[in-house]
């Protein structure tokens, strides 16, 4: 079988870290109400583990399997099926999102959000112009322009007042008011001020903050801890965190100090207590003291997941362990992280999936799409 020889669109790029807020992620964007989806030629059903076909193919569009239900769409409306597809709540929804600790987040036919249980009875009733997934106890919804935040009753917590808002991780949430962004905690106290461009989540007992156009950390009592004249930095990790100086990254401690001295033009942290780094126009992983874990060989490196990284090379991907050890050579046009043990790749003849040894599992077959398994089931697209 011969490999797929792609210009790399696909790449996974050093951006993976954004300085973007989570405030300013929107929901999926729906067609206006009074418009239909197209009808799709090729329809989307569900493969197992072995490639053959689960579910068949039935529905005009479908999500991943998600505490054993699945958001289908037939038509213009959405709804949900179970793992021995049977239907379980009608498509009667004009937006349907994942199952998450037993409720999904949907939007009615006159454009209102709200949350229904697992048999399709509405939890919290769909009375918000948007809302989001619920983080910690809390879900932030938006009133007109300004953004607050609902408890699991449905009831507001936390008034809608302001510009934008980030979902809570570790007891914080980033809020914006005067064009500016500062933190709350889950009773709506202002813990920083609303002073900065930027504001990381809490990581390692500090914040990750933005201020004019340099970045540096503070704590929860809005003291600097590290000075804010970082050109760039990414949040910290057991420690430390990446840093750019002038047009250099590097790797400070808590102090601020340089652990490793600035000397990359890209870096990043990738999971199995590895940097990805890029120097010179070319990539592998170090250690947070700056040891080469990985030579700086490649093309281009992803981060790790389950232990195994796509790695380019001459515009082809192949696999990685974090010891370094290539589970495959650069032969696929295309590679994505192992999902459930299996990972997608790009042969010519079309997308396969591999096992963990780097051994085909499920060949290419004439499918139109595809996506990564998720509770034992892929969805695929059929003509």
């Amino acid at each position: 079988m011969k490999f797929l020889h792609l210009s790399i669109l696909f790449l996974l790029t050093f951006t993976a870290c954004t300085d973007e807020s989570a405030a300013d992620k929107d929901n999926v964007e729906l067609p206006p109400l009074e418009e239909d989806y197209d009808i799709p030629e090729a329809k989307w059903g569900f493969m197992d583990t072995t490639g053959a076909i689960y579910i068949k193919p039935f529905y005009d569009d479908a999500r991943d399997f998600s505490e054993g239900f699945a958001v289908v769409r037939r038509g213009g409306r959405w709804g949900y099926i179970h793992k021995d597809n049977t239907t379980v709540i009608p498509a009667r929804f004009r937006g349907a999102y994942d199952f998450h600790d037993g409720r999904a987040r949907v939007q009615d036919l006159q454009g209102n959000y709200g949350f229904i249980g697992k048999d399709g009875a509405y939890i919290i009733p769909a009375k918000f112009e948007e809302v989001f997934d619920f983080s910690e106890g809390l879900a932030r919804y938006r009133e007109g322009e300004k953004f607050g935040y609902i408890d699991e009753t449905g009831a507001t917590v936390i008034e809608p007042k302001y510009e934008a808002a980030g979902n809570f991780t570790n007891g914080y949430a980033s809020v914006k008011a005067d064009g500016k962004y500062g933190i709350i905690d889950k009773t709506g106290a202002l813990v920083l001020p609303h002073d900065y461009q930027r504001i990381g989540d809490f990581a390692d007992g500090l914040f990750r903050v933005k201020k004019g156009n340099k970045f540096g950390f503070v704590n929860e009592k809005n003291e600097v801890v590290i000075p804010i004249d970082l050109k760039n930095a990414k949040d910290f990790n057991d420690g430390f965190a990446a840093a750019k100086k002038d047009k250099s990254w590097g790797i400070i401690d808590k102090s601020g100090n340089f652990v490793v001295e600035p000397q990359y033009s890209q870096l990043y942290y990738a999971g199995e207590e590895l940097y990805a780094a890029e120097k010179d126009g070319k990539s592998g992983y170090i250690s947070a003291d700056g040891t080469v874990k990985i030579p700086l060989k490649y093309d281009m490196v992803q981060p790790f997941k389950d232990g195994i990284a796509g790695y380019g090379m001459h515009e082809l991907w192949g696999y990685l362990r974090s010891d370094g050890t290539e589970i495959t050579p650069a032969h696929f046009g295309l590679v994505w992280a192992f999902e459930e043990d299996l990972a997608r790749v790009a042969y010519r003849e079309g997308i396969a999936y591999i096992n963990k040894a780097g051994e085909p599992v499920i060949l290419p077959d004439g499918r139109a799409d595809e996506r990564d398994f998720s509770e034992g089931l892929a969805r695929v697209q059929i003509y």
